[in-house]
């Protein structure tokens, strides 16, 4: 069933305005499944855009993300932003019920700056849902920030091979090659992450410095599987 933009728009926005994020779903989803409400992510009203990427963020599925994620070419920054926040919101919420309860726990100590604590707790969820990539890129950053680089990179590797459009392990994963001083391989991670999100500005930077630092490397143009250097 095909959606029509006017009465979205309509319905949503008052949604959006209130602050209540759980109503604003409720209210989507009693319409629409996720993939109808993605059916508009290429609607020519810019405005129609950004609350599609929302409300895809808020009830879509795991494999709406990608679909989502093309919005971050847009050339409209309020959608890019939106796209952003929306696919972050629907990787967080993607863990199957039994996941999410110690994926929640992970970021709450994770939080405190309870690293080893907040591994255990992550590698549980990923555990319970061998599937949700982002318990596999929380745990890569608790890594990371332990200075575990080698660990950080197998837990982006496997977040990438369970969601191919995660931006941010492709960026960790090559934060933590840099540490690793394999300063190549971590320029590719970035040029890849910058592929799926070319207005990461602060990735964009650490680009520009390896690429000063190296020199024309290859691959600049193509794409490159961050999957196939681990």
């Amino acid at each position: 069933m095909s959606i029509d933009a006017d009465a979205f728009v309509s319905l949503v926005r008052p949604a959006l305005e209130t602050g209540d994020v759980s109503q604003m779903a409720r209210v989507i989803s009693y319409r629409w499944t996720g993939k109808q409400v993605a059916t508009l992510l290429d609607h020519a009203d810019a405005d129609v855009r950004r609350l599609a990427a929302v409300a895809v963020g808020l009830i879509g599925e795991r494999d709406d993300a990608c679909r989502l994620a093309r919005c971050l070419q847009d050339n409209d920054e309020q959608v890019v932003r939106m796209a952003e926040h929306g696919l972050w919101t629907l990787w967080f919420r993607d863990g199957s019920e039994e996941a999410q309860e110690p994926f929640e726990r992970g970021l709450n100590l994770l939080g405190q700056h309870k690293l080893e604590e907040a591994i255990a707790s992550f590698e549980q969820a990923y555990k319970l849902d061998p599937n949700f990539a982002e318990a596999y890129n929380q745990c890569a950053m608790a890594h990371e920030m332990l200075e575990q680089w080698r660990e950080g990179i197998a837990d982006c590797r496997l977040a990438i091979e369970r969601m191919p459009c995660h931006f941010g392990a492709m960026a960790c994963m090559g934060h933590c090659f840099a540490q690793l001083n394999d300063l190549r391989r971590a320029l590719l991670c970035y040029r890849e992450a910058l592929r799926v999100h070319p207005r990461m500005l602060g990735v964009r930077t650490a680009a520009e410095r390896l690429e000063c630092c190296l020199g024309n490397v290859n691959d600049h143009s193509g794409h490159f599987d961050c999957r196939s250097i681990y």
